[in-house]
């Protein structure tokens, strides 16, 4: 009974040391394995194969996300301090800009960012080791 070898097929998708160098880049300023996966036409599945069997690719997968944390975490501390600047539109023309502040800067303002606070909340912890390490959860 002879053995079957399966050859792995090389296609224009295959993870060239190029195409992981750019999916590694593309993960550290999107934090998204999806996004980076599809702009470097990797297939999503192939790097978290490549992950699990390549110890060096592991570690720079590991850097590429804790920097995107990083950026998020800044991002998070400028938006709490400034606050975002929004349009203010009237019969659909644009007539002038507000700059709406983060509930913690404003406490009394219903004109605040509420959602975009609570969804940089949800993703710094989310992405941190503090709270699946000493919190178990997020929220």
């Amino acid at each position: 009974m002879s053995a079957i070898v399966r050859r792995r097929r090389i296609t224009a998708a295959s993870p060239t040391p190029e195409k992981l160098a750019t999916f590694l880049r593309h993960l550290e300023e999107s934090g998204s394995v999806s996004f980076a996966a599809e702009r470097t036409g990797i297939g999503r599945n192939t790097v978290y194969e490549l992950r699990k069997v390549d110890p060096a690719f592991a570690r720079g997968w590991q850097k590429a996300v804790a920097m995107a944390v990083e950026s998020l975490r800044d991002i998070a501390i400028v938006r709490a301090r400034d606050g975002t600047e929004r349009a203010l539109w009237r019969c659909g023309r644009r007539v002038g800009v507000v700059r709406a502040r983060s509930v913690m800067n404003n406490p009394n303002n219903l004109n605040t960012n509420r959602i975009e606070d609570a969804l940089v909340s949800f993703l710094t912890c989310l992405k941190g080791p503090f709270c699946r390490r000493f919190l178990g959860r997020c929220f």
